[in-house]
């Protein structure tokens, strides 16, 4: 097959033509937030007509410093944690290439050195009650039910001027005129960075003459450059385009690349980065093309501000010291001096002793391997999981024996409550 070559559209290029106005749409706020979220495939009543959903910004929502504050946070959190997931996805595989952060998020999410996750300032978030949104048409890819016949477009403009084609009376099959009977196609193909691509004859490529991804389109060698698409194997990576006029096929099946990767990766030379781009075909509504990202929040009121500060971080102390005043802990923590002096001259704590002890050192030797990131990424929440359920253990073996020190100021049950306030501090708890 020879091939057309495209030079890829720019975001920018795209914003300057004029399309058509997006469609606006009511919907509950749940309904916004699930099945008609940004960027979400959908259809109408009756299964009719495929639309993708944009985001339109609602009437501005009025909440209290503090918990605008945690949403920040908690966006902060969630996004640092899926990038620093994504960084060392391959950290124990040196055959694989390495990962770069602009494949982990968003460009718009990394400093300045595109090296380290940074969420942008809060100022340059928009908080509203959602109510509508707007949608438009998409995928803008067509097949006959008749003839088999595949058309697809760039855009609504294109697609605007080529509906009196598509018409039962407009036949454009070159092999034998027919009533055609057009209809969206239902698939897309998806990439694991979130990218989708509508289907065409033809892949995302990489030019190493013009240093960019452009987008080559098939043509036959025959010179057509109508296709049909073959949609009897029940598997839809396995469809395949062949020519309208000679039948031949442009492939064994359809393969699609990612153009944002390409970018990235540039010249492909070898199975391993090519499996990098690839994307997958699949139903435009299935889980792979879109997957929502929820959390809850609750806008507490003036009453409850100071109490939701200690929830901040840089608030450890102060949040330890809450609880423990609060639910009646020591807020004194024992040391292991106290526990050495109370089992002094105590036959039956001998063992339980050596077990403290032993569960002491065992926790300073994980924590400082810990502080000084010599455990793997992808071990740091068992070797926590493992300093905390050992911290339990310790206290346990104390408690048993109620060891007391002094006898007429603390209890060792009590301090063993102090303790359990730092784990609900340091756990959330």
């Amino acid at each position: 097959m020879e091939k057309i070559k495209t030079p890829a559209k720019s975001k920018a290029t795209s914003m300057e033509k004029k399309e058509p106005k997006a469609k606006v749409m009511s919907r509950s706020r749940n309904q916004l937030a699930t099945s008609y979220a940004p960027e979400s495939f959908f259809t109408f009543e009756g299964g009719l007509g495929a639309c993708i959903s944009r985001s339109s910004a609602g009437e501005y929502i009025q909440l209290s410093d503090t918990t605008i504050s945690l949403i920040y946070e908690r966006m902060n959190e969630l996004g640092r944690a899926w990038f620093e997931a994504a960084m060392g996805a391959r950290a124990t595989d040196v055959k694989q290439p390495e990962v770069m952060p602009v494949q982990c998020v968003e460009a718009a999410l990394l400093d300045a050195d595109r090296a380290n996750f940074l969420l942008p300032g809060v100022d340059r978030f928009y908080l509203c009650r959602p109510s509508h949104m707007e949608y438009t048409p998409a995928p803008l890819a067509f097949v006959c039910r008749t003839c088999g016949l595949f058309r697809d477009y760039d855009d609504l403009n294109e697609l605007d001027k080529d509906l009196p084609y598509l018409a039962p009376d407009h036949c454009q099959d070159p092999k034998k005129a027919r009533k055609c009977d057009w209809e969206q196609l239902d698939v897309i193909f998806v990439h694991w960075s979130g990218n989708w691509e509508q289907p065409f004859p033809g892949q995302w490529q990489w030019s190493d003459k013009e240093a960019k991804a452009v987008k080559r389109r098939d043509i036959c060698i025959c010179g057509s450059q109508k296709f049909r698409i073959n949609r009897r194997s029940p598997a839809i990576g396995d469809w395949f385009f062949t020519c309208a006029v000679c039948d031949k096929p442009l492939s064994q099946k359809w393969l699609q690349n990612d153009e944002d990767t390409l970018r990235m990766l540039g010249n492909l030379n070898d199975a391993q980065g090519l499996t990098e781009v690839r994307m997958q075909a699949a139903p435009y509504r299935a889980s792979s093309a879109y997957y929502v990202k929820s959390d809850l929040f609750i806008d507490f009121k003036d009453g409850n501000q100071q109490l939701l500060t200690r929830l901040r971080p840089g608030r450890k102390e102060e949040l330890k010291d809450f609880i423990a005043s609060t639910y009646g802990f020591a807020v004194q923590s024992i040391t292991d001096e106290d526990v050495r002096k109370a089992c002094e001259g105590k036959p039956e704590c001998t063992k339980e002793f050596a077990n403290y002890l032993s569960a002491v050192a065992t926790i300073a030797q994980a924590r400082e391997q810990l502080e000084k990131d010599l455990v793997p990424e992808g071990m740091k929440p068992m070797v926590q999981n493992f300093v905390d359920t050992a911290i339990i253990a310790s206290l346990t073996v104390s408690q048993e024996k109620s060891f007391v020190w002094p006898p007429t100021a603390r209890t060792h049950g009590e301090s063993t409550n102090q303790e359990n306030a730092e784990l609900v501090a340091d756990r959330g708890d």
